[in-house]
């Protein structure tokens, strides 16, 4: 991500970094 709308990508990397580290947590 460069440029304009890196806000943009680093929500939605934190959300996607969320669901993944999220995954493995439930049983």
């Amino acid at each position: 991500c460069s440029g304009r709308g890196w806000s943009h990508c680093i929500r939605t990397a934190r959300r996607v970094a969320s669901s993944v580290m999220e995954l493995p947590s439930v049983p």
